[in-house]
């Protein structure tokens, strides 16, 4: 079975239940959403990114053992926390004038990743070190499976059955996408936060429809 074209049937059907979605006003069953629904699915998200931080780093001691590629990789990443987590606070805190502190707040998790990348770029240029960095194609922008010249997919490679059996998983998908997009919302209205995104989540709803079809 051809992969892409099954997963282009899966992102097809995806963008499909999520526009009914938004025709239908599924948003509006936000509202039966609970204080308990939004910090699960919250507590969820963070526990994958910060399993996934934490794994990436340990492959590195696995991979080089006490080598210093390892333990800069580690020194970043939690200078890059360190920084996320001092911005964070600044909203509470009493130094310089509130919207200054409104700002960096906002904008923590950006700073601590350009700290953390210029770290990595300063341990290159004194000690000569490479940490590891995402990997691209020499010729540039271009398909990276072999044999593979364009970016369009011939979707009717699949057989006929197989395109119809997409719609299980993309049933799940759609349901993930519909919970992620409705409960960040309920997040970003939170009265914890002092923020108000106003009404659109049926307009949320699709364009993250739009953009699986595309």
């Amino acid at each position: 079975v051809a992969f892409l074209p099954m997963y282009s049937w899966i992102g097809l059907w995806t963008a499909g239940l999520l526009l009914a979605m938004t025709l239908t006003s599924v948003s509006n069953l936000v509202m039966y959403f609970t204080r308990f629904t939004d910090e699960t699915f919250s507590a969820l998200s963070a526990s994958i990114f910060v399993f996934e931080a934490i794994r990436s780093v340990g492959k590195l001691f696995i991979a080089h053992g006490s080598a210093d590629v390892a333990y800069l990789a580690c020194l970043c990443a939690l200078a890059t926390y360190w920084v996320v987590t001092t911005l964070a606070g600044f909203r509470q805190g009493v130094l310089i004038n509130e919207r200054f502190r409104s700002i960096a707040a906002d904008f923590a998790p950006l700073m601590g990743i350009v700290a953390g990348t210029a770290a990595s770029i300063a341990c290159l240029n004194l000690f000569g070190t490479q940490l590891p960095s995402l990997a691209l194609p020499a010729t540039g922008l271009s398909p990276t499976l072999p044999g593979r010249e364009t970016w369009l997919i011939d979707i009717f490679e699949c057989p006929v059955w197989l395109r119809w059996a997409s719609f299980v998983p993309a049933l799940f998908a759609s349901l993930l996408l519909f919970m992620d997009q409705v409960i960040t919302t309920r997040l970003v209205n939170s009265p914890d936060n002092p923020m108000r995104k106003g009404h659109g989540y049926h307009l949320d709803l699709l364009v993250v429809s739009v953009l699986c079809a595309i």
